[in-house]
């Protein structure tokens, strides 16, 4: 897939804009429970799935842009920066159902909209399971030095993580030796970039800040989706953004 140059993540969102987006998100878009319950969908999904865009308020202003980095080279995003739906993806790397979307979803979204120019897709990581999905989170950031971000997360869910998954950093290291083009010795001085650190932990905390306690959570164009869902929902959201 089209990768774009590194650069690491900025983490300016101003605290007022913070406040309203988690005010909105936590009232509108999430469910009850805890993180470990959110966005677990049966193979056949449920009537509140099917029907994604019922999960938002009349009342809601929720809109993709109000999340973008909406960098040019941004590691952490694929497709054109001018496209007309934007997507955001919320994800924690040890979640079940992120895997799920991403090996089963994300290919069909690329194929069919992101590479005809019509979506560009934000990742933003979102730590609900613990410490070593924030390891995790810094080693994708690592490897997205590279631009080889997608293809560590690709590598990441082919393993096909639980929130009991513990990766140590022999672990990380060693899914960074599995992808074709990548200068392990870097990667594992980055591992250790306060730099990386910082922005990985900032990011998680604007999650936090925005209400996001669940994973995967999705914001396209106006419309929030919630869980695993099938390729033709992620469709008729697009389509419909579309016109």
């Amino acid at each position: 897939m089209n990768q774009r140059k590194p650069m690491l993540i900025g983490t300016g969102i101003a605290v007022a804009v913070v406040i309203v987006i988690g005010l909105v998100l936590a009232i509108v878009l999430l469910p009850s429970g805890s993180a470990d319950q959110t966005a677990s969908p049966s193979t056949t999904p449920t009537a509140e799935q099917t029907t994604p865009t019922e999960q938002t308020s009349p009342e809601s202003t929720v809109h993709a842009t109000t999340f973008a980095r909406n960098l040019p080279d941004d590691p952490m995003a694929i497709g054109d920066i001018d496209a007309p739906v934007l997507m955001i993806e919320w994800a924690d790397l040890r979640c079940h159902y992120c895997g799920v979307f991403a090996n089963e979803t994300l290919p069909g979204l690329i194929s069919e909209y992101v590479d005809a120019g019509l979506l560009r897709i934000e990742w933003h990581s979102a730590v609900v399971l613990g410490d070593t999905s924030a390891d995790a989170a810094v080693a994708a950031r690592a490897a997205g030095q590279q631009d080889l971000f997608w293809e560590y997360i690709e590598a990441i869910y082919a393993t096909e993580p639980t929130g009991q998954t513990v990766w140590d950093r022999d672990a990380l290291v060693g899914i960074a030796e599995s992808i074709p083009g990548m200068d392990v010795a870097q990667f594992t001085a980055d591992l250790d970039d306060p730099e990386l650190i910082a922005a990985a932990q900032a990011e998680t905390q604007q999650s936090i800040d925005s209400g996001i306690t669940g994973t995967p959570m999705f914001v396209v164009g106006s419309e929030v989706l919630q869980g695993a869902q099938p390729l033709e929902n992620f469709a008729a959201v697009i389509d419909a953004q579309l016109g």
